[in-house]
């Protein structure tokens, strides 16, 4: 029985450490991408609940992007008797899609805070894309606005 208790003891111990680096690793991400949410993800609609963004994965088979259950709130929603605050949440199952009040990283335990904080892993490379792309993109606009012959245009 002393044994089982070590054990068990030994893992409780481990798994608290491990909970501790995931957790600030969840922490950093949310802090890197919260101020520059809104230019990536902008703000959501007047109704709606608040600036959020669902986690996305690669699928395996396809490479195509599916939506995880994981969203990531980038600013503060309040609610009539709650408030969700920035962070990463995984979604109720009854929240029907609204992302919001879903639960936060921090309660989660076991499998269901591990598989959060392996979409996360796995979701950071596809926003560094998205970034890039939106930067490219965006570049390219103000390249055609900056144009000589627009300029002409724009004097007449």
């Amino acid at each position: 029985m002393e044994n089982l208790r070590t054990k068990v003891q030994q893992m409780l111990n481990g798994e608290r450490k491990r909970r501790e680096i995931a957790l600030k690793f969840a922490e950093q991400v949310s802090e890197i991408l919260e101020p520059v949410a809104p230019d990536i993800w902008g703000h959501g609609a007047p109704g709606d609940p608040g600036d959020t963004v669902w986690v996305t994965k690669k699928d395996e088979k396809t490479g195509k992007l599916k939506t995880t259950n994981i969203y990531f709130r980038y600013s503060e929603w309040k609610g009539l008797n709650a408030t969700e605050y920035p962070g990463f949440y995984l979604e109720n199952k009854d929240g029907c899609g609204l992302m919001v009040w879903g639960t936060p990283i921090e309660e989660l335990r076991g499998k269901q805070f591990w598989y959060v904080i392996q979409s996360v892993l796995e979701w950071i490379p596809i926003v560094a894309e998205a970034i890039e792309k939106r930067e490219h993109s965006r570049n390219q606009l103000l390249s055609l606005l900056s144009r000589p012959d627009r300029e002409a245009e724009t004097r007449e």
